[in-house]
């Protein structure tokens, strides 16, 4: 998910970015300190997400936002509250008041990057139940319900399966690109695991079967949103 920054303070800007460097589901796309440069950049590039502050020259986030066509899905970062109820009726997907800190901002993108399980990844990724991966030479189907976890070994990648495990020479984020992202989330740099199959977790693990997998300290908190977001808890 390619996220853009758009704020006129310095400082903010550099505090989203360290954030969103810590996800590897997301990838900074750029930055700009007020609307007018934003729009030459967006004309440039599609990303899929936008942080965008209230209060900036030559015309507000509300204003840049009512001129977009296409836009992205959209973070309101502000210091203020006037702006909720007029954000929210443009359909913004969460208001994070400054200063964010860390649990805010994991809980704001947990929910953007696990979408309803009916909702088809509006990427058109990974819509297809099977994937082909070239495997001791030859093309082998894989359904991806039974792909428990992919991990990165050097060069290539271990693909663990309900049924043994397969070794394809591409990389991670290739096949991590590949699958629907409301059902595969990478949880380490080395890790994409399955929704689906977690059985069970704590702050830094999570188990599934009998396999151990490491969570990113960074990411353990969006983790835990996740996974209570999927279930019914007593």
């Amino acid at each position: 998910m390619k996220a853009f920054i758009l704020d006129d303070e310095p400082l903010a800007r550099k505090g989203i970015k360290k954030m969103i460097d810590q996800y590897p589901s997301l990838e900074f796309a750029g930055e700009a300190n007020n609307p007018l440069e934003a729009a030459e950049l967006l004309k440039e590039q599609k990303v899929d997400l936008l942080f965008l502050d209230i209060n900036m020259p030559y015309m507000s986030g509300i204003e840049f936002l009512n001129q977009m066509t296409n836009r992205p899905k959209v973070i309101i970062t502000s210091a203020y509250t006037d702006h909720i109820p007029e954000a929210f009726n443009l359909k913004v997907d969460n208001y994070l008041l400054k200063p964010i800190g860390r649990e805010q901002f994991s809980k704001a993108i947990s929910k953007l990057i696990i979408p309803n399980d009916n909702v088809k990844n509006d990427s058109g990724k990974g819509s297809s139940q099977d994937i082909f991966i070239k495997h001791n030479g030859q093309f082998v189907k894989l359904c991806l319900d039974d792909i428990l976890f992919v991990k990165a070994v050097q060069n290539y990648i271990k693909i663990y399966c309900n049924d043994g495990s397969y070794i394809c020479h591409k990389t991670l984020k290739s096949i991590e690109e590949a699958l629907p992202t409301n059902r595969f989330f990478r949880v380490q740099k080395s890790y994409l695991i399955n929704l689906n199959k977690v059985s069970s977790f704590e702050s830094n693990l999570i188990y599934i079967e009998d396999h151990t997998i490491p969570v990113s300290r960074s990411l353990s908190q969006c983790i835990k949103e996740m996974m209570m977001s999927k279930a019914i808890i007593l």
